[in-house]
């Protein structure tokens, strides 16, 4: 079975969409992750860690009993929709936000689900464009600061 992982590039702020087979490993060392779960050759995903968040074999994804589960198998945990797990078996639905480490990830299979952005009060719509605000940032020589310029209305 084949999902979609849906992420925001940090840098760009736009929505990034993969799909995968399952059964899935996650994890910051590749070759900690086993290439074999059930008898199924297993789809790796490396997630860069620099504050060791990240366990080097984290969490599967796979289908169990006909339903999408996660395993945590991580020494810090991770959150579905908010909700913590730890070391446990959840199952997971279209639309689910998967947190690992600092990384954010919308899951989804069959029809594309609609997003909900960081803010819980802002719905997009996958297929509009998004709306962007221009900033600009002001380094002061003087103080050694940063300072953020007034916001300037978009175009």
């Amino acid at each position: 079975m084949e999902i979609q992982l849906i992420t925001q590039n940090p840098i760009t702020e736009e929505q990034e969409e993969q799909s995968f087979t399952l059964p899935i490993v996650i994890g910051r060392d590749q070759s900690q992750l086993p290439t074999i779960i059930d008898h199924l050759p297993s789809t790796p995903i490396t997630l860069l860690d620099s504050e060791n968040l990240i366990s080097r074999f984290h969490a599967i994804i796979k289908e169990s009993n006909q339903q999408i589960i996660i395993e945590d198998k991580s020494s810090n945990g991770s959150l579905i929709n908010n909700q913590r797990i730890y070391q446990e078996s959840q199952p997971l639905h279209n639309g689910d936000v998967i947190t690992i480490g600092n990384y954010s990830i919308t899951i989804a299979w069959g029809m594309p689900p609609t997003i909900i952005a960081q803010s819980p009060s802002t719905i997009l719509n996958p297929t509009s464009p998004p709306n962007y605000r221009a900033s600009t940032i002001i380094f002061d020589p003087e103080t050694d600061l940063i300072q953020t310029a007034p916001d300037t209305p978009p175009n």
